[in-house]
């Protein structure tokens, strides 16, 4: 908890401007990750009827310095004066596979995806519809051996949202086949999630957040016809944020959280083998400020922390268990830049305060450039 008193002395410099602002991932990774307790267009992602809030608006997140497979590009555009469809470039998408069960598809990728987003208005409450497509393939041939990988990945998600509350439902199935020769794996599965959220409080300056999350997924690896490998995986997630918006236009964020995430791998030739991993996170404290520092400058910080018991669990010829505790603790900066109907954010990067730049070259030492994400945003209005 002293990182957090270190954190709010440090606030208090943000705090002195005049307004929340932009909306990207740069703005909610510079707030510490706070986008499940607060509303931001990144919330279209997890609830698709926030998009008709967002209409006519051009978004370009940029990930990491120089790597352009990893940029993605969203518009939002209204049709008409009542729907809002958007299109989704290159978006990452998290397959509900373990990670070390994709080695033997490694030259293919399926979690940068087209999505297509529409939002309907209803009577009451904002509908949204989102699919999320993701398809890939490799062919190669060396000494007379034909090397083959495919494999699509497809998410539907839909959801229901108003000013009070936020709903969405998804399903998302997985598919990958890899072939050397007459060999042939393949790798299948679906995942569901549950997500949900409600704003309560009259007064627009205090708002409480209650969150919840509930994920599943289920796959199984196969040589030939014969059942190898099964995966289970489930991450439950709640909490509670509070929204506090004080001095004419400062934001503040803060949110608490406990979750439990459980992945099984079970081996199923014998001789049989089970690995059981769980993390139960307690508390996981989320906490941004944000400050509109002059009329064309927004200030950000943030802080995480969480408080994480890791178990592991081995059963084959004998039983092996083991456990420990860790609370890795992050800071975040930010910045954003307003200029006409341009909006630039950028997530900075806080060794470059320690490291650089260099007052004669310019240049900074290794890993001390200026920001690690940059998002730029055009309304279109």
């Amino acid at each position: 908890m002293k990182y957090f008193m270190l954190f709010l002395m440090a606030a208090g410099v943000i705090l002195l401007g005049a307004g929340p602002a932009a909306a990207s991932e740069s703005r909610i990774g510079a707030m510490g990750d706070v986008g499940l307790f607060t509303e931001d267009n990144t919330s279209i992602l997890t609830y698709p009827g926030d998009i008709l809030q967002y209409r006519d608006l051009l978004t370009l997140e940029l990930r990491t310095k120089s790597v352009d497979n990893v940029y993605t590009v969203n518009g939002n555009f209204g049709l008409g004066r009542k729907l809002v469809l958007g299109g989704y470039v290159n978006q990452p998408l998290s397959i509900p596979v373990p990670a070390a069960a994709l080695g033997t598809f490694s030259n293919i990728t399926l979690d940068r995806t087209l999505q297509v987003i529409l939002g309907i208005p209803l009577a009451r409450r904002n509908l949204g519809l989102s699919l999320n497509v993701g398809l890939d393939n490799y062919v190669s041939e060396s000494g007379g051996t034909r090397t083959e990988q495919s494999g699509y990945s497809i998410s539907l998600m839909g959801g229901l949202s108003d000013a009070s509350m936020d709903l969405s439902a998804a399903v998302h199935v997985p598919s990958f086949e890899a072939s050397v020769g007459s060999a042939k794996t393949t790798l299948s599965g679906f995942g569901l999630g549950l997500n949900g959220r409600i704003f309560l409080g009259k007064d627009e300056e205090l708002k409480l957040v209650p969150i919840f999350h509930l994920s599943y997924s289920s796959a199984a690896s196969k040589s030939g016809s014969t059942t190898t490998t099964k995966y289970n995986q489930i991450d439950f997630r709640t909490g509670l944020g509070v929204n506090y918006k004080f001095m004419k236009n400062n934001l503040l964020v803060m949110g608490f959280e406990a979750r439990f995430d459980q992945d099984v791998v079970e081996v199923v030739p014998n001789p049989t083998s089970t690995v059981t991993d769980r993390v139960i996170t307690f508390p996981g404290i989320y906490c941004g400020v944000e400050s509109q520092l002059t009329k064309w400058m927004t200030g950000r910080a943030g802080a995480i922390q969480r408080y994480n018991l890791v178990l592991a669990r081995t059963e084959a010829a004998g039983t092996a268990e083991s456990s420990n505790w860790n609370s890795p603790f992050t800071f975040t900066l930010g910045t954003a830049i307003n200029w006409g109907q341009f909006i630039i954010d950028a997530s900075l990067n806080e060794d470059l305060f320690f490291e650089g730049p260099d007052f004669i070259t310019g240049n900074g030492a290794a890993g001390s450039d200026f920001a690690q994400t940059i998002s730029v945003i055009y309304s279109l209005k």
